[in-house]
């Protein structure tokens, strides 16, 4: 699944803030909502599990 229009990631940015920047613009709401709308659990994609990060990916 891909989402438009997608954001560049900054390579100085961590993941959290990229995931909330892309949230924010797509759902009005925080990264958690995003996150949810995939399908990751959002305790493992802010712990940094790599199935969870792959996902989000």
């Amino acid at each position: 699944m891909s989402i438009w229009p997608s954001l560049a990631f900054d390579p100085e940015e961590s993941l959290l803030s990229y995931a909330d920047r892309l949230s924010v613009l797509h759902t009005g709401r925080g990264m958690e909502r995003l996150v949810k709308d995939f399908g990751i659990n959002t305790e493992h994609f802010t712990s940094g599990r790599e199935e969870a990060v792959l996902a989000f990916a």
